[in-house]
């Protein structure tokens, strides 16, 4: 073979080495921004939602209690804007739950709130009236449990999307790791077949 023959057979060889390591690269930088975008707009999103859920919730149970020891209006303003803040959560992330065990606690907290929001009702009328050992009653052995189951549900979407978003940004880490050392792998190879012809 002639060295032009070799020349061109090394250029040509390394240069589809770089074409195949640039497509490759492009590939892989494709599937890591895909990965980190759906773990920012979809499980990062979902976890500050169920935040606010969780603090609403926390908010609420608090109001209830201040309510029946105070009789403030103002408590009862707070509570209805936490029930507000609840709602519209709930209405803007349940569809976004696709997962049965998700849709499931979703629902709970859903049926939940209908119940505490009776209790809540139920407590009023009692401080209304002047019946505080029913309203402390009904307050302790009905609303606080159903508050409670609430958040329980909240702290487990919070929790499975945690873990769903430190799967997601471990497998991106590894993604990465690999494409680094297939790049380097094969610009050594490649560079040892260009060096051989």
């Amino acid at each position: 073979m002639s060295i032009k023959k070799k020349l061109f057979t090394s250029f040509s060889t390394i240069t589809l080495i770089l074409i195949g390591l640039v497509a490759f690269s492009v590939f892989q930088m494709s599937k890591m921004d895909k990965e980190y975008s759906f773990l920012l707009d979809d499980r990062a999103y979902k976890i500050i939602e169920a935040s606010k859920i969780q603090n609403a919730i926390s908010l609420q149970g608090l109001a209830i209690r201040s309510y029946v020891l105070r009789q403030d209006s103002s408590d009862l303003d707070n509570m209805n804007t936490q029930k507000e803040i609840i709602t519209e959560t709930m209405n803007k992330i349940e569809s976004l739950f696709a997962v049965e065990q998700m849709q499931k606690e979703i629902q709970n907290i859903k049926e939940q709130q209908v119940l505490y929001n009776g209790y809540v009702d139920e407590i009023i009328q009692f401080v209304d009236k002047e019946q505080m050992e029913k309203a402390t009653e009904v307050l302790f052995n009905s609303a606080v449990p159903a508050n409670k189951a609430i958040q329980q549900s909240i702290n487990n979407i919070v929790e499975y999307q945690t873990k769903e978003m430190d799967t997601t940004s471990s497998q991106t880490t590894e993604n990465a790791n690999l494409s680094k050392t297939l790049l380097i792998i094969i610009s050594i190879i490649g560079s040892l077949v260009a060096i051989a012809l």
